[in-house]
């Protein structure tokens, strides 16, 4: 499993000459959990229940509906190949604002984490 390298920015990584690509178990399997969190569900022409249900479920919400979207996303990150379970998803709202974090363990015993 490789794919594109993603930068501090979640943008495809160009190294100057070509695009980067990431080789590693964990870097592999974070670019694609990253993938999905920035992904509208419905937006992909290829997979419409690919992605998040940002507008539908998420956004406009008040803090009352955390817990749902967090399990929302928990899901989402359990079905991506090579996650072994998701150990913590922690949704933060600021007005309009979504952000959060989340922690898991991948199918070789390392564990991963990283904000959204």
């Amino acid at each position: 499993m490789n794919g594109r390298l993603l930068d501090k920015n979640n943008d495809i990584y160009f190294d100057g000459k070509h695009v980067a690509r990431a080789y590693s178990f964990r870097d592999s399997v974070k670019r694609r959990i990253t993938t999905i969190l920035r992904t509208v569900q419905g937006e992909c022409f290829t997979d419409y229940e690919e992605g998040v249900p940002w507008f539908s479920r998420a956004l406009g919400n008040s803090v009352l509906f955390a817990d749902e979207i967090s399990e929302e996303i928990k899901e989402k990150i359990e079905e991506i190949e090579r996650v072994y379970k998701v150990d913590n998803v922690v949704i933060e709202i600021d007005d309009r604002n979504i952000s959060g974090r989340y922690q898991v363990t991948l199918t070789d015993g390392s564990n991963l984490s990283s904000g959204f």
